[in-house]
């Protein structure tokens, strides 16, 4: 995220908010926060956030595992 996001992520949470956010660097913010913009019918837009899943590691052997119990 680079310092022009950091201001308008900062200018969507101030009280009262700005009206005068242009629509471009909300979806720049989103696009470097890693999300995607499907584009719909009739002007809609979907926002996607897609996350990668990691599967837990195995622990090391001679490792003590802690339950937690």
């Amino acid at each position: 995220m680079n310092s022009k996001h950091y201001k308008t992520l900062v200018a969507i949470f101030t009280d009262p908010v700005n009206g005068n956010l242009e629509w471009h660097k909300i979806e720049a913010l989103f696009i470097a926060l890693g999300c995607e913009i499907v584009e719909g019918n009739c002007s809609r837009v979907t926002i996607e956030w897609r996350t990668r899943r990691f599967p837990p590691s195995a622990p090391k052997q001679g490792s003590t595992a802690v339950s937690g119990t």
